[in-house]
């Protein structure tokens, strides 16, 4: 099976599992966001192509957050969505400092994970600060910015607010991470910690390929918050 395949499929698994969160309540979708942001710097490490791009595991995982974020800023307002937001930033900082103190136990003999956990969780550090850093500026942008358009066109036209938020802040997002995290800065070539991974040369393409896939995860977002507010209707028609 192609890659393309396994991507749709775990797009629409997460789909489903926003879906069921929404139905569960607003705890639920907190809990989904703080799940994401675990295992997205957890999946970032995987790299593969699609569609012919080179991208990583956890883009699906990150669009993700952006749904639930919506779905938490549209029917239940932006402080709640705001406090999901730093819900996942404790769980990512949990998640990070637990990992880097569980590599640090000397194995025994009977070990078999040491150096695949050295691989996955030794971390670069110039990453998780962009990673830290650009998650916090723009989930927090995004939630601002589609309470800003909501209230611009009064409601109405929860398409654009949707496809509009959620795709100017993955661009912006993309382009600040990419900057940040990955660019290869000489000065800095040197240290293992603060090492790049992208050239100056390709950086637009990186930006472009990175944004391209968010926005295929984005396109998939619109027909769930459109589901997720029939099914919030049909809970207050039964009540």
């Amino acid at each position: 099976m192609s890659n393309e395949t396994f991507f749709f499929a775990l797009l629409i698994f997460m789909l489903i599992s926003t879906l069921i969160a929404f139905r569960l309540g607003k705890i639920w979708l907190t809990g989904l966001v703080m799940c994401e942001v675990v295992l997205m710097n957890i999946f970032v490490v995987k790299q593969f192509d699609l569609f012919g791009l080179a991208v990583t595991g956890g883009n699906v995982l990150y669009g993700g957050i952006f749904l639930a974020t919506d779905l938490l800023n549209e029917h239940y307002g932006k402080k709640v969505a705001y406090r999901a937001i730093t819900a996942g930033l404790a769980a990512g900082i949990f998640m990070l400092v637990t990992t880097q103190l569980t590599t640090q136990f000397i194995p025994n003999d009977f070990d078999i994970v040491q150096g695949s956990f050295l691989t996955i969780f030794s971390p670069t550090y110039r990453i998780v600060f962009a990673s830290i850093v650009s998650y916090l500026i723009f989930q927090n942008f995004d939630i601002w910015f589609y309470d800003f358009i909501k209230k611009l066109t009064k409601g109405r036209f929860l398409w654009l607010r949707n496809n509009v938020s959620t795709v100017t802040s993955q661009v912006l997002d993309s382009i600040f991470f990419t900057a940040i995290g990955l660019l290869i800065i000489p000065a800095l070539a040197d240290n293992k910690f603060l090492v790049g991974f992208v050239p100056w040369e390709a950086f637009w393409d990186v930006v472009i390929f990175t944004v391209i896939v968010k926005v295929i995860v984005a396109a998939f977002d619109t027909p769930i918050v459109y589901l997720a507010k029939w099914m919030k209707r049909s809970q207050k028609s039964e009540v």
